[in-house]
């Protein structure tokens, strides 16, 4: 409007979605400004252009922001075109448009290119350099500088021709865009003279239909009057709405005076073909200047004079109910713009904006001082709207640019001095881009120190490595420092996170290691584990101020010598280095305390405090009566027994097992290579020589230590064992009883020997062969010669099996052969004819006393007389007992075979007895 009219705000059309992030800044009026971000106003002081700069919004001006981001990109009143930084960008003054033009710059992108842009102006001023022109605006990727590149005769613009290819002299002030169909290209639509020009832009830049530059694609001509008093107007607003109407048409609109008649001439616009139809007229009783559609286009605003705002119903062509808009006599027009959230807002030169909301409907409503505008410290005049809001842009239909969110998340890292090192934990390790934890190692990005360690250290020094990691100099004095750092992308534009922050806690010898006095009930009948370290959650164990947890490595325990009080009489209590408190069997009921240290194998030897545990020692069982007798297992070397000790033992009158009992090996008594195990079976190591052993244990009763058995012993034959074998003859040197193959008592571990799996070999003696041919059916007997002697003898050889996989394993025995002078033999028993009736000695074989069990009623005698000779014949006991305790003892004498003769008055009886 020639200086006395208001700028408006041009509405750009946008088929995909308006209120996107192109269109998030308006800066317009007296340094006002609003951010449209997630539908939301807000005015940012910080974001308020400052004092003194280069723009007024007096009419005409133009915004444009980020596409992805929606940072303010450019702004501009149609003379200046003003940078994110609020300064002129290079070669961006002395542009076209005038600031009293209502319509005098709109913004577009360059289709095809993401950091080049359109600036189209009209100066409505007749005479030499009046007309359109537009410039190209180039915003470097990296640096954000936005620089002008067309530079004609200074004027840094370029002039838009007519139909004809001449530079167009213009009188009017309109100029709007609106996207063409094909979802990529613009139209620009201006009014030039009787004309409404379209320029197509194109990637190729501004071009009509035969590609011929700067030309426009298509007219309307405007019907008479002719030059000099156009139909359409020169002063008022032209928009086009938002929405098709149909395929590829929208509507348009333009506000019209012209020699005092006041009207909104209406229309179509076709975007495939740039032509413009008015088919419609609304006349005014005063002054005709802001139009505009609702997005959805159905309904038509347009301002009447300076206090009203019409409303039409363009499906039904129905006038609507006016709203009226508070005077502003220093106005004598009203703007009526389309912003980002769908409301339409109103600007009348004052600190505020109306607004129309719900616009689409005819029920809308109109807020006379909806949004306040703010102003900042830094100004000494209000902020305020003039005539005109910003012209907006269309949005450009493009793929948007991928973003890369790094966050860099502050980092605390314990080190200590004592040797130089470097840090197992990295700074990024709790970083994270678009979400996403970032990988180690760094791919596709870098680590930028932004500071060294502040405080400088005096000696040493901390450094930030490039893969993330923190090295530590020897030497660093003690304390806290932080150092700065960002994570960015790689390449000559990188986008980087926000300052992240890293906190090294320098310890000076060591780490700080604190032990906690600690306190356990231990009932004998209900085991638990008791654990120094971690086991009390009250009051933990700690290592640098962190709770030590089961998995926290390097740190054991050392029990103070000498501080365990009191020392229980019997069983045990003891402190591991793994923190495990264990109670030994036996010991007594009470209140025990120990106390400890933690120590961390570190560079330094962390050592904690000294802690005390107290250590309460209970029992809930009742005692039970325990039988237990000696026992004898076979095993092999390398294996386990198959018999458990605990067989024919009791507990309570119920038989023993691992449950119910405690195996205990008597102190002293264990072997090399031989295990009681507590479940009462026996292992044997490998390579354990092949013989007899005996182990010493007790049984206990769990839970209750004092109860417990006296000391027994079990047998245990490793590998094979070879068993004597005797044959008995009776006077006349007929076989009577007897083994007559070796392999009938020899035995491998607990189960009979296999033949096939042992050789034999055997002294030579010229009274008995044995065959050992493994492959014979009577491999192992007992050949007896058939020259034996009648009347008393005894002969005897030795013989030895080994195993055939395994000959180093190898066992020895005896073969015997004895005759009797009178009588007959029969079950180790030498007897002549007698009516001494029956006789026993037990135990048979003994370890020394044998004991002779008579039958007393053959015999009035009170004593009885015995005889003991060795195998050759030497008489080694000779004795009158009582018949009452008839005992003989040889503990004395060597172990072996010895003949007992038992007289009771003219009768006798023999028998063999075996010490062992």
């Amino acid at each position: 409007m020639k200086k006395q009219l208001l700028v408006v705000t041009l509405l750009l059309f946008s088929a995909v979605n308006f209120a996107q992030q192109q269109n998030r800044h308006w800066y317009f009026g007296t340094h006002a400004h609003l951010n449209f971000a997630g539908g939301t106003i807000t005015q940012p002081a910080s974001e308020i252009m400052p004092s003194g700069n280069d723009f007024w919004g007096m009419e005409g001006c133009a915004t444009i922001s980020d596409y992805n981001t929606g940072d303010l990109l450019l702004y501009s009143d149609g003379k200046t075109i003003l940078g994110a930084n609020h300064q002129p960008i290079v070669n961006g003054t002395n542009l076209m448009g005038d600031m009293s033009s209502s319509q005098n710059i709109v913004f577009l992108p360059r289709p095809g290119n993401r950091n080049n842009f359109y600036a189209f102006t009209t100066n409505g001023i007749t005479s030499y350099e009046a007309g359109l022109f537009f410039s190209e605006i180039t915003i470097d990727p990296c640096t954000r500088v936005a620089t002008v590149l067309n530079n004609a005769s200074g004027t840094n613009t370029t002039p838009l021709l007519n139909h004809f290819g001449n530079q167009i002299g213009n009188e009017y002030e309109c100029i709007t865009t609106a996207k063409h169909s094909n979802g990529v290209d613009y139209w620009v639509i201006a009014q030039v003279n009787d004309f409404i020009y379209s320029y197509l832009v194109t990637s190729n830049g501004v071009v009509d239909g035969a590609g011929v530059a700067n030309r426009p694609f298509s007219s309307y001509l405007v019907p008479t009057p002719p030059h000099g008093t156009a139909s359409v107007g020169d002063t008022g607003k032209l928009k086009i709405s938002q929405s098709d109407i149909s395929p590829n048409v929208v509507r348009i609109a333009k506000a019209v005076t012209y020699q005092g008649v006041h009207s909104v001439r209406a229309g179509t616009f076709n975007r495939s073909t740039g032509v413009v139809v008015f088919n419609n007229n609304f006349g005014l009783a005063a002054s005709a200047y802001g139009v505009e559609f609702s997005f959805n286009g159905n309904i038509l605003y347009y301002s009447e004079g300076n206090n009203k705002i019409k409303r039409r119903n363009m499906l039904t062509n129905a006038a609507l109910s006016d709203f009226i808009v508070p005077v502003n006599t220093s106005c004598s027009v009203l703007e009526v713009q389309l912003a980002p959230d769908n409301n339409i807002y109103v600007s009348n030169r004052r600190v505020s904006l109306g607004r129309i909301s719900n616009a689409n409907l005819t029920t809308a409503t109109f807020t006379a001082n909806a949004i306040t505008l703010i102003t900042d410290a830094t100004h000494t005049t209000a902020t305020k709207s003039e005539i005109g809001l910003p012209q907006l842009i269309q949005q450009h239909q493009q793929a948007p640019v991928p973003i890369v969110t790094l966050v860099a998340n502050n980092d605390s890292i314990f080190m200590n001095s004592c040797t130089t090192t470097t840090s197992t934990v990295t700074v990024q390790a709790n970083d994270t881009m678009n979400g996403t934890a970032i990988a180690s190692p760094l791919s596709g990005l870098v680590i930028v120190p932004l500071s060294a360690a502040s405080p400088t250290p005096t000696n040493g020094g901390i450094t930030l490595n490039a893969n993330g990691t923190i090295t530590l100099l020897a030497g660093t004095p003690v304390g806290i420092y932080t150092l700065t750092y960002q994570i960015c992308t790689l390449g000559s534009c990188p986008s980087c996170s926000n300052i992240g922050i890293i906190k090294v806690d320098v310890s000076g010898s060591s780490n700080v290691l604190v032990a906690a006095n600690d306190s356990f009930s231990y009932d004998e009948c209900i085991p638990m584990k008791m654990n120094v370290k971690y086991a009390n959650p009250t009051y933990p164990d700690t290592l640098n101020g962190n709770p030590i947890l089961a998995t926290t490595p390097g740190i054991t325990v050392q029990q103070v010598p000498g501080s365990l009080n009191p020392i229980p009489t019997t069983g045990s209590i003891s402190l591991g280095t793994n923190g495990i408190i264990t109670i030994g069997v036996g010991t007594p009921t009470g209140i025990y305390k120990l106390k400890y240290k933690l120590l961390l194998n570190d560079s330094c030897a962390s050592q904690s405090n000294e802690a005390v545990v107290t250590i309460t020692v209970t029992q809930s069982a009742t005692p039970q009566t325990i039988v237990i007798t000696d026992a004898y297992v076979g095993v092999a070397a390398g294996t386990t027994s198959i018999d458990s000790i605990l067989v024919n033992d009791t507990i309570g009158g119920i038989p023993c097992n691992s449950s119910n009992v405690v195996v205990m090996p008597y102190p002293g008594t264990q072997l090399p290579g031989i295990t009681l195990n507590p479940d009462g079976t026996v292992t044997v190591a490998a390579g354990t020589p092949n013989g007899d052993y005996s182990i010493a244990y007790y049984l206990c009763q769990p839970c209750l230590s004092t109860n417990c058995t006296s000391p027994r012993k079990v047998y245990v034959t490793v590998g094979l064992r070879a068993n004597p074998d005797s044959i008995y003859f009776d006077s006349n040197g007929n076989y009577v009883s007897g083994n007559l193959n070796v392999f009938t008592n020899d035995v491998y571990g607990a189960s009979p020997v296999t033949p096939s799996a042992v050789s034999i070999t055997y002294t030579p003696n010229p009274y008995f062969s044995i065959d050992t041919n493994v492959g014979s059916p009577t491999y192992g007997d007992i050949i007896v010669s058939l020259g034996l002697p009648t009347g008393w003898f005894h002969y005897q050889s030795n013989y030895t099996i080994c195993e055939l996989a395994n000959p180093s394993s190898c066992a020895t025995a005896t073969v015997e052969l004895w005759g009797e002078a009178a009588g007959r033999t029969s079950n180790n028993e030498l007897k002549t004819e007698s009516k001494i009736g029956v006789v026993s000695v037990y135990p048979n074989p003994s370890s020394g006393v044998f004991s002779i069990q008579l039958d007393h009623q053959h015999s009035s005698e009170t004593n009885v007389k015995v005889a003991v000779y060795t195998a050759l014949g030497q008489v080694v006991v000779e004795k009158t007992i009582p018949q009452n305790n008839p005992q003989i003892d040889l503990s004395n004498f060597v172990n072996g075979t010895y003949f007992l003769k038992i007289q009771r008055g003219e009768e006798t009886i023999n028998k063999i007895i075996v010490k062992k």
